[in-house]
């Protein structure tokens, strides 16, 4: 029983001092484009916005179609009222209800019906090109949150090399220390530098935490994700600077949504200029009643009764009689009355504005001055996207040059480290000769990395820009 007790708090500590593994997801650039295009909220948002301008569209071509509706009520009257069927005073309770149909149809409004469905439309058009500009920006910003991770990888293995090297130099002194031929200075040198690779690898692994994050946001996930390495590929630009800058103007979904914005403000002016005209519109009223009083008069039969008159005959008083119809009363039914009280109308109706002009001119001033920040926005938006690319060619441009001066320098720099090895092993020259030279070589190592990381991916922005796929 013991042994079994032991056994069991033996597989109870292993399990709770195993390591936690957790599950990563390995996403390619082109998976987190997907991904983001997905999920992030700003797109989303984007995209209600183009839903809501289509929803927008229906309501404004309904609103052309003629108004018809029916209206019914009823009620109980009690105590002295007006019967509505005999429009007399009656002293009893009474129920009554009224049916009506009404049909409105629009002629003329200045046109203002049409001008909303064009606005409407301009305005649908509008929020696409603006859905199409927040992708665009979006797939950029991970095309370049995505090269930050990669760029720290890359960087963290020329870092984490530079350690084993820094640490071979240290345990072969330790050595020569130990076997009395080698300075403690050195050992000390070395392991300061071993520190400062350590402190540089911990300072690497937290800047590709965060630009992890950063991608994470961009394609809004929690889950924990890891990027799938994808070949690093220079490309030489196969344009000149002026076509990529007309490129890019040319079908740019932010100019297009701007230029969209200024057609959907004219289209509004002419909405609010309606309200200058007068409104034509037919009408047709269909009506009818029914009342617990309207009563009709059913007859029974005949028969005879005395006036109270009388004849003088031969001097002989006679009464004298007369035949009389005999009724009862019955309540009229709903149908009955619906059909016989049933009267209508049709009509021309004319609405004049006046009092409302100043409110229109006002609203008319408004609309202008709308217009013409439209105008000014889009304006703003080819000259941002001229400096956007702009910026986008001197990064690329920038480091692509530079890639030939890294790999000059390197070989310089390696061939510099191999020669201060040399002196430094037979003691010709001191620690800080040679660590410079390793560390000359090591950061223009890291720079060449950067420098090629840079150049694919900002010519993969550039590829976005020109909208190729």
């Amino acid at each position: 029983m013991e042994r079994q007790i032991l056994y069991l708090l033996m597989i109870i500590f292993f399990y709770l001092n195993a390591p936690i593994v957790f599950s990563q997801k390995y996403l390619s650039l082109q998976e987190c484009i997907d991904l983001g295009l997905q999920n992030n909220m700003d797109l989303k948002n984007a995209q209600y916005l183009k839903e809501g301008s289509r929803i927008s569209i229906n309501q404004a071509k309904l609103a052309m179609v003629p108004e018809f509706g029916i209206s019914l009520n009823g009620g109980l009257a009690t105590g002295r009222s007006i019967n509505p069927y005999t429009n007399s005073f009656v002293n009893q309770n009474l129920t009554f209800s009224n049916v009506s149909a009404q049909l409105n149809v629009p002629i003329y409004n200045g046109l203002k019906l049409k001008s909303a469905v064009e606005k409407s439309k301009l305005d649908e058009a509008m929020n696409n090109w603006q859905a199409a500009s927040v992708a665009q920006k979006l797939e950029t910003d991970i095309i370049l949150a995505y090269s930050n991770v990669l760029n720290g990888e890359l960087q963290k293995e020329v870092l984490q090399k530079r350690m084993v090297e820094t640490k071979r130099q240290l345990d072969r002194f330790i050595v020569m220390e130990n076997q009395g031929v080698g300075s403690q200075s050195d050992v000390q040198n070395f392991k300061g530098q071993y520190a400062a690779d350590q402190i540089s690898i911990a300072n690497m692994d937290n800047q590709i935490a965060l630009n992890l994050n950063t991608l994470k946001n961009l394609i809004n996930t929690t889950e924990s994700i890891q990027i799938q390495r994808e070949d690093v590929v220079i490309n030489p630009l196969i344009m000149d600077e002026g076509e990529i800058l007309s490129k890019s103007s040319e079908g740019a979904p932010s100019i297009r949504a701007a230029e969209y914005a200024v057609s959907a403000s004219v289209a509004q002016l002419k909405v609010v200029k309606a309200d200058f005209y007068p409104t034509v519109s037919l009408f047709g009223q269909l009506n009818s009643n029914f009342s617990s009083a309207a009563e009709r008069f059913i007859e029974t039969g005949t028969e005879e009764r005395s006036t109270g008159d009388y004849v003088n005959i031969n001097s002989q008083r006679i009464p004298v009689l007369t035949t009389s119809t005999n009724f009862r009363n019955e309540v009229i039914g709903f149908a009955s009355q619906i059909n016989n009280n049933l009267n209508s109308a049709v009509g021309l109706s004319v609405f004049i504005p006046i009092s409302s002009i100043f409110s229109t001119k006002n609203r008319v001033s408004f609309q202008k001055n709308l217009i013409d920040q439209a105008r000014s926005n889009y304006d703003a938006s080819k000259v941002s996207m001229n400096n956007v690319v702009s910026n986008v060619l001197i990064n690329y441009k920038t480091q692509f040059n530079s890639i030939a001066l890294y790999e000059a320098q390197l070989s310089a720099f390696t061939e510099a480290y191999r020669i201060e090895e040399v002196k430094y092993n037979n003691g010709v020259t001191n620690f800080a000769s040679f660590i410079a030279a390793k560390n000359n070589m090591d950061n223009t190592s890291l720079n060449l990395v950067n420098a090629k990381i840079q150049t694919a991916f900002w010519y993969k922005v550039l590829d976005v820009y020109l909208q190729k796929k």
